[in-house]
């Protein structure tokens, strides 16, 4: 049974999947004085930042992100978008690939968690 198992599984490990972030959901929310991002980088969600932002009658200060990171295109526009308007970054979980590389640095001032 183990050997049939393993000849019916083997075939689908070796298939090329989507990477491992596709399957999590994306949220952009406004906090008080806080975006906060959740989620694989998307331009859905680089858009909605930048829209928040824009909308918000006394301007978000601090981009509060738990990110397995995404497309380096995408990071490295929410980089510059960080850097333009001078906002902190704040990294309770986890900021992982293109958002560490990227988004993370990019901030006026960072903060990690000890959590994180």
């Amino acid at each position: 049974m183990c050997v049939k198992l393993t000849k019916m599984v083997l075939p689908f490990l070796l298939l090329p999947g989507a990477p491992v972030y596709s399957a999590e959901t994306t949220n952009v929310t406004l906090v008080g004085d806080s975006i906060h991002y959740t989620g694989t980088l998307t331009s859905e969600a680089n858009d909605a930042v930048v829209e928040i932002y824009a909308d918000a009658a006394v301007k978000p200060t601090t981009l509060v992100i738990s990110s397995d990171g995404g497309d380096v295109e995408l990071g490295m526009a929410l980089g510059e978008w960080v850097f333009a308007n001078k906002i902190d970054i704040e990294v309770n979980d986890y900021c992982l690939s293109s958002c560490a590389n990227y988004v993370f640095t990019a901030g006026k001032n960072k903060y990690i968690s000890n959590k994180a």
